[in-house]
């Protein structure tokens, strides 16, 4: 026997069920389809199956409900994203009921399969189909769940990794401090719907070995030249290199079809286009919108490094750049002005020390006297008492990063 809350539960999904099959023969009569007109049934499409279980991926918002959905509204999200077509199957339909298909179908959602070297990476991943990856160091925020959330939407399975990379640290950086969080962060995919999380160790992913000093360093390393020396290369000549090292070996092990990459870092994002394009990996990048805090702070995962002070401080970067955003707006493309109107507000906090502002071409990096067709990333960074910030809006850019 069982009881408690396995019991309700099971007692909510056969009430569920019973709801769902009324609303299927209701629904069916309308379309001259359930029980009240048996002669105009019609039968259950081929791979209809298969199409139910494709039609619950394109509906993102129902998956999540897990196991105690109510599936009359799971019912109703599928409908609309099939398109508003008419399900051609109830109870009647070749023995399929709606809901336990439904429940048959859906991704389990809450369980998220850990893999913790390349091997065991490697032999799951022939049954992932077709991937969507965001590679992450972990603490995550809502920026990497919005990724991962988008990737569900468009990839029939995700993995996510957690790998905190000491090739794109320096001495003095914060890596030993950097946050660990594997637990929460784990929780965190479940709620987006992971399917994976992919959690190597540094001596698996570094077999030759590595130090922070470049030139002790051992074994291969990528560059991605003419990218990788501007905006936070000035400040963090090392980065660029340890980043796309590790993006190209995440790469080699997880062979996705599409990768996940946040705006805020739009550096990056430019960094592993080129990386993609030069050494022909067959994968799609797509870039996710910055996502704020609602005074408009970039997340990040090193906002928890930051006092009151520095906090209330750090909004002026965002300020600086909405500004220059706001004279693009009403039709400047002078860099002076532009410019002018970022750096002084971002001046006027002085509490934080500039770092840079740059107007670069979204493509080539290149810094522009005028914003043309092809738009501008307007990227810039500060340094508080605590830790350096950096966040960038696209000016005019047509198709976005």
């Amino acid at each position: 026997m069982v009881d408690g809350p396995v019991a309700e539960q099971q007692a909510d999904d056969g009430d569920a069920a019973a709801d769902d099959a009324d609303a299927d023969d209701a629904e069916d009569k309308a379309e001259g389809t359930g029980s009240g007109d048996t002669s105009a049934r019609r039968p259950a499409p081929t791979g209809q199956f298969e199409s139910l279980k494709r039609w619950w991926w394109l509906a993102p918002n129902v998956g999540q409900r897990g196991a105690g959905a109510n599936m009359a509204a799971a019912r109703a999200a599928l409908r609309a994203a099939a398109g508003g077509r008419a399900w051609p199957w109830s109870r009647g339909h070749a023995g399929l009921h709606t809901s336990a298909a439904l429940r048959a179908a859906a991704p389990k959602f809450g369980e998220v399969k850990r893999l913790t070297s390349i091997p065991a990476f490697r032999a799951e991943r022939p049954k992932m189909g077709h991937l969507g990856f965001v590679p992450t160091m972990g603490n995550l925020h809502a920026g990497h769940v919005s990724l991962v959330e988008r990737a569900k939407r468009e990839c029939e399975t995700v993995a996510a990794s957690i790998f905190i990379n000491p090739a794109q640290f320096a001495r003095g950086e914060d890596l030993d401090k950097y946050p660990r969080t594997v637990e929460e962060d784990i929780e965190k995919l479940k709620r987006a719907g992971c399917d994976y999380v992919f959690m190597p160790s540094v001596a698996e992913m570094y077999p030759s070995g590595i130090t922070l000093d470049i030139p002790d360093q051992q074994g291969t390393f990528i560059e991605v030249r003419g990218k990788s020396h501007q905006m936070e290369g000035i400040i963090r000549p090392h980065f660029f290199r340890g980043v796309a090292t590790i993006v190209a070996k995440l790469f080699n092990v997880t062979t996705p079809n599409v990768a996940y990459f946040g705006q805020k870092d739009a550096q990056q994002c430019v960094v592993v286009r080129n990386l993609v394009h030069d050494l022909l990996y067959d994968i799609k990048i797509v870039v996710g919108e910055t996502v704020r805090e609602p005074d408009g702070l970039a997340m990040s995962s090193r906002n928890g490094y930051l006092s009151p002070s520095d906090r209330e401080a750090g909004l002026c970067l965002y300020r600086g750049l909405s500004a220059a955003q706001r004279l693009f707006a009403q039709g400047v493309r002078d860099r002076a002005r532009l410019h002018a109107a970022a750096t002084d507000a971002i001046n006027a906090e002085p509490r934080v020390k500039l770092q840079y502002v740059s107007l670069a071409h979204p493509r080539t990096l290149e810094e522009l006297d005028t914003v043309g067709p092809d738009g501008a990333i307007l990227a810039g960074a500060i340094q508080t008492s605590s830790t350096r910030l950096i966040d960038n809006v696209l000016l005019g850019v047509p198709d976005g990063l």
